[in-house]
């Protein structure tokens, strides 16, 4: 049960990193076709960027 937990401590600190729209769109982009760029992008890596993004827009929303 460890590793899920390693990989989901590691999303985190790659979401805290800022990203701007176009990078969102792209990522927004991979997601609705659930094509990810590169083979080695794992399935809790789109789910967990899937997630953020719904919570990004969540906040933009509250503003």
């Amino acid at each position: 049960m460890k590793q899920p937990l390693t990989a989901r401590r590691k999303m985190r600190q790659v979401v805290s990193v800022s990203i701007d729209e176009a990078q969102l769109s792209v990522v927004k982009d991979i997601i609705l076709r659930n094509k990810p760029l590169y083979k080695g992008v794992s399935h809790i890596v789109t789910i967990a960027l899937a997630n953020f993004i719904k919570n990004e827009e969540q906040r933009e929303k509250t503003r």
